[in-house]
């Protein structure tokens, strides 16, 4: 195997254009790229995506930030120019649930920082997805995107994958004054899916119940 290991460069000068939304240090910023790095690629990339994440909270999903990278082999240095394109901001057209087979939609709803005609922040979609693996009810929630009607326009979808939320436990015992006493323990964090909790603890013996 013939490797060809190249240069390594530093980082070099950085700067945006095509930005408005932000200042070119808000973005910057995001990169954690030191001037006089060794620049990595994987660095770079996990910059750019948390500098779209900028955008993408404020409703612009549909902006893009692409790199032009100059690179300078006597310097051994690297040049970044950032092209930001902002693009429109997106909207909520609708939200569909899906997966909820037992879980009522208005359970699932009132727990979402998002409604129908908001403008489509990834950080309210997290912050709902947040506060719908709180609930105790699911075992996935996974937000997902179809076009909507009209440009500009997003259908938000949550997809969530219902857990267990009901438990029985038996037990028993004796007692020299009860003689045999038996236990039941019920348990629903989730009755009839409408996110209403219940308890029921039974325990009979021979000369004594309670419930």
């Amino acid at each position: 195997v013939t490797v060809k290991e190249g240069v390594k460069y530093l980082t070099g000068k950085i700067q945006c254009q095509g930005n408005i939304l932000y200042d070119d240090d808000e973005i910057i910023k995001q990169l954690n790229l030191k001037k006089g790095t060794v620049l990595r690629k994987k660095d770079l990339d996990d910059g750019l995506k948390r500098a779209k994440s900028l955008y993408a909270d404020k409703g612009y999903i549909y902006s893009s930030i692409t790199p032009d990278i100059q690179y300078d082999d006597d310097a051994k240095k690297a040049d970044i120019t950032l092209n930001v394109t902002e693009g429109q901001i997106a909207y909520v057209q609708d939200i569909k649930i899906v997966g909820n087979y037992k879980t009522r939609d208005y359970v699932i709803r009132r727990e979402l920082a998002i409604k129908a005609g908001d403008k489509f922040e990834a950080n309210m979609i997290r912050f709902s997805c947040q506060n719908l693996y709180n609930l105790g009810f699911f075992d996935e929630v996974n937000p997902d995107v179809q076009p909507g009607d009209t440009p500009g326009k997003e259908v938000l979808i949550f997809r969530v994958k219902e857990r267990k939320t009901g438990s029985i436990s038996v037990g028993g015992g004796y007692s020299s004054v009860n003689g045999f006493i038996g236990d039941v323990k019920l348990e629903e964090a989730n009755l009839f899916g409408k996110g209403q909790k219940v308890n029921l603890d039974v325990e009979l013996g021979a000369s004594r119940s309670s419930l």
